[in-house]
């Protein structure tokens, strides 16, 4: 495509949106009027003469169109968040007028995708809400691949590689872990609904969840986020996901909680983590655990705190005393006596613990002037 063909398209695009500001379109019908240029706009790139290989030219003036446009409609925050979900939408969904391979199309979808979360990243419109738009965009993608002709196994592969590709990029463009953190949860919730109207099965969905929180667990370890926060984000997955399984659009035709069960044991041995207790709390093998209560404060002073420990079967505590503003470690951090950032507890220990017995911790030598 040549320059002077995507100055039309961006210029037929911008008089559109233009139109849109001035005839005070409502928030309610943004987004379909959003969705409907898009689709036109991306079935029609093919009238340009341009070659399969060159659509991401075409693709990415579409995206820079109504990013640049969409803050003239003033739009409330859940309207703004359902256009870009619009958006994105309606471009994959016109692809299939313009792209003959599906393999085309899938590689299309994931790189059109990822340009569009950093021009929203790179735009003023989105804000604080970049995680919530950026995940509303990419279910946006999701649930328009059902309408792009690829059959479903290829929408499964292509909604995970989305997923990671996605998860990859705002990982290393969110310097804030509490982006992160929101991203992956809405990421998690957008993505479950948006399978289903890419037309994965309900009957699916165990294995559709494991693969979404597989998808986003390998997006942050190719973005560089670091185990301790990507084993601290799993709550946060997990959360996402049962929002969406427990969402109005799947009317309650799923067990989460049994759902939610398989993904967690799946995550944890991919991530080698410690398999999870049984739901019935009775553990044949594998490590001792606290028993309701404990491990609780039972005193403190100037310089020293004291615990009380408890547990179901004999073995070993490891513990920490970690100042507050230190980060959280994982399990295996408070085994090496170290804070979240690999760096030493001023207090760490080993406390041998036998089931029968309720053990008192006594830390002492704390600094008086600081919060721990």
């Amino acid at each position: 495509m040549c320059s002077s063909d995507l100055e039309l398209v961006t210029d037929l695009l911008d008089s559109c949106y233009e139109n849109f500001s001035k005839a005070n379109i409502k928030d309610d019908t943004v987004s379909t009027s959003v969705e409907e240029v898009s689709q036109n706009a991306s079935g029609n790139l093919d009238d340009y003469g341009l070659s399969e290989e060159r659509l991401d030219n075409g693709l990415n003036a579409i995206a820079t169109s109504f990013v640049n446009n969409v803050e003239a409609f003033s739009l409330s925050e859940d309207h703004l968040k359902a256009s870009f979900a619009a958006q994105s939408q309606g471009t994959i969904s016109g692809l299939k007028d313009s792209v003959t391979s599906t393999d085309t199309l899938a590689d299309r979808v994931l790189t059109f995708t990822d340009n569009f979360v950093k021009k929203i990243d790179e735009s003023q419109v989105a804000n604080n809400l970049f995680a919530e738009i950026s995940s509303a965009a990419t279910g946006g993608a999701i649930g328009a691949l059902g309408k792009t002709g690829i059959d479903k196994s290829k929408i499964a592969t292509t909604m995970n590689s989305l997923i990671t590709k996605v998860t990859s990029t705002v990982s290393r463009i969110a310097g804030d872990a509490s982006i992160r953190s929101k991203f992956v949860n809405f990421l998690s919730k957008e993505a479950v609904a948006a399978s289903v109207r890419a037309g994965l099965e309900k009957s699916n969905l165990s294995s559709t969840s494991q693969s979404i929180a597989s998808s986003i667990n390998s997006g942050l370890q190719d973005g560089g986020v670091d185990s301790s926060e990507i084993e601290a984000l799993q709550t946060e997955i997990q959360d996402g996901l049962r929002e969406g399984l427990e969402s109005d659009e799947l009317d309650g035709t799923v067990d989460s909680d049994e759902i939610l069960e398989d993904v967690d044991r799946e995550t944890r041995e991919d991530l080698g983590l410690p398999p999870p207790p049984p739901s019935d709390g009775s553990h044949d093998d594998g490590p001792p655990l606290f028993l309701t209560g404990f491990p609780s404060l039972s005193s403190t002073g100037p310089t020293y705190a004291d615990f009380s420990l408890d547990v179901d079967r004999d073995g070993e505590v490891f513990w920490v005393v970690l100042l507050d503003s230190a980060a959280n470690p994982s399990a295996t951090q408070v085994l090496l006596g170290t804070d979240g950032l690999g760096l030493p507890a001023p207090k760490s220990g080993i406390e041998t613990i036998t089931e029968t017995d309720l053990v008192s911790l006594h830390v002492s030598d704390l600094v008086n002037s600081l919060a721990y």
